[in-house]
């Protein structure tokens, strides 16, 4: 099984003009030409037009995503001291996100979704 990753949007000023529909017409043909077996789709839930935009396509709906947020002016870190060193003492390392930018960690913005 080979798998290939396709990342589009469109752009929110051009959202219900018809372009995600020559987009996604495009995509399907050009699915259909390669042999493709199987589709997998993520938007947001709570995204405006996305999860109707692909109900109406057939998909239906599998794994949830929700959004997360920390208040780090407001966060004690206190309480994960015991858990950070059982984890360092398993091996484990939680580095931070300038630490993984510091050491230039390949693909550094694909695999933590940063600005």
């Amino acid at each position: 099984m080979c798998t290939k990753i396709l990342e589009c949007a469109v752009h929110p000023d051009r959202q219900g003009t018809g372009a995600g529909q020559v987009l996604w017409d495009t995509l399907r043909s050009e699915l259909n030409r390669l042999g493709a077996q199987r589709i997998r789709t993520l938007t947001r839930e709570d995204h405006a037009t996305g999860p109707g935009f692909l109900s109406r396509r057939g998909f239906t709906p599998g794994q949830r995503y929700f959004p997360s947020a920390l208040e780090l002016a407001t966060f004690d870190a206190s309480s994960y001291a015991p858990l950070q060193e059982r984890l360092s003492g398993a091996g484990v390392r939680i580095p931070s996100l300038a630490e993984l930018r510091q050491e230039g960690t390949p693909e550094l913005h694909a695999r933590t979704f940063t600005p």
